[in-house]
């Protein structure tokens, strides 16, 4: 069997491994591979393909994935929901308790429902995420 097959393979089976276990090790160790099956198919002898494949992976572990992990774990740029309430100034105008309480933030007047003031809402959850969000600001303030 000709060694590029044999590499192509070895790729395919890594590429599997890798949607798996989505660790981007065996995804790039699958990249190093198809390099050496490259190198295999202008018949080049098993030293420079297993060369290849031990550059290219060692290249795609050594700089490709710290910079891919790196920005797989950044926080997103735009904070939306209770997310984007944490670190922003409220004014507290009744004491907030886990039913009752006012907070002005902005123009905006809320209850611990996380509804403006004078909406109502059928399911009143007493305990909502911007509920928390504002509590958890206005404990950290005082």
């Amino acid at each position: 069997m000709l060694s590029w097959i044999v590499w192509l393979i070895v790729a395919a089976v890594l590429g599997v491994a890798e949607l798996l276990t989505t660790t981007l090790a065996f995804g790039l160790i699958a990249v190093a591979a198809v390099v050496a099956a490259v190198i295999g198919a202008f018949h080049l002898g098993l030293g420079f393909q297993l060369a290849a494949f031990a550059l290219a992976a060692g290249a795609g572990l050594g700089f490709v994935r710290p910079i891919a992990i790196k920005h797989i774990k950044q926080p997103p740029a735009l904070r939306t929901g209770t997310a984007a309430l944490v670190g922003r100034p409220a004014i507290v105008l009744e004491e907030v308790t886990e039913h009752r309480g006012r907070v002005r933030r902005g123009k905006e007047e809320l209850q611990p429902s996380g509804h403006p003031t004078g909406q109502q809402s059928s399911q009143h959850p007493a305990n909502s995420g911007e509920q928390q969000a504002l509590q958890k600001q206005l404990t950290h303030d005082m």
